[in-house]
C-alpha cells in the first residue's frame, strides 16, 4: 500500500464546501484506490485544523449497531418497500458543520480507525464536503496494487478539486509504482 497526501481548499475561496474528484480510470482492475477524508495530523503540521480523528468508541455524531436482523417498511423518495438490515450493520451519523460529507458517488464512505475513508470502486469517485471559508484541508490518496502485480508496474490517479460553484481550483496527477 502507498499513500500520497495533498492540500485542498484555498485561502482565497470563501465558499463553505469543497469537492474532490478521484479518477482511477487508468488503474488496473483489482487495484484498490481510496481517499482519506480526515487527516491524522501527522503531515503538514503548519496547517491549522480541527481534529476529526475519533478516540476509539467515541462518535462525533451518533452511532448505533444493529444486533438483530431488522425489517423496516419505508419510503425513500419515490420508492416504497421493505428494507432489510442485517445484524452488525453500523450507522455512523455525522454532525452538521465543518467536515461533514454532503454527498459522494463512485465509492463507499466508511469509518476506519476513527477516520472517514472513501473507497473508490468506480472509474471516478467524487466527494463533496463542508469546510470553513478560506480553509485548506489535508486529504490522502491510498493505492494498493492488484494481486500479482509485478515490480515496476505503474498506476496513474488524477485528482481534481472544485469549489462550491464547480470551478476547478486545482489538481494533481499521482503515479504509483509497484516496488
Amino acid at each position: 500500500m502507498k499513500t500520497f497526501s495533498f492540500l485542498a481548499g484555498n485561502k482565497a475561496d470563501p465558499s463553505n464546501d469543497v469537492q474532490i474528484q478521484v479518477d482511477r480510470s487508468s488503474v488496473p482492475a483489482g487495484a484498490k484506490v481510496g481517499l482519506w477524508l480526515d487527516d491524522d495530523g501527522k503531515l503538514f503540521p503548519q496547517i491549522p485544523r480541527a481534529s476529526r480523528v475519533r478516540p476509539s468508541g467515541v462518535a462525533l455524531g451518533a452511532e448505533f449497531i444493529l444486533l438483530d436482523r431488522a425489517r423496516i417498511r419505508t419510503k425513500l423518495g419515490a420508492v416504497e418497500g421493505v428494507l432489510t438490515v442485517e445484524p452488525g450493520t453500523k450507522f455512523d451519523l455525522e454532525p452538521s458543520g465543518e467536515g461533514r460529507v454532503l454527498e459522494h458517488k463512485g465509492g463507499e464512505v466508511s469509518v476506519v480507525a476513527g477516520r472517514r475513508f472513501l473507497d473508490v470502486n468506480a472509474p471516478i469517485g467524487v466527494v463533496r464536503m463542508n469546510k470553513q471559508p478560506n480553509e485548506v484541508k489535508v486529504f490522502t490518496v491510498q493505492w494498493e496494487p492488484p494481486a500479482g502485480a509485478r515490480r515496476g508496474e505503474r498506476s496513474i490517479v488524477h485528482v481534481t478539486q472544485k469549489n462550491a460553484t464547480g470551478t476547478v481550483m486545482g489538481g494533481i496527477t499521482i503515479e504509483f509504482v509497484v516496488d
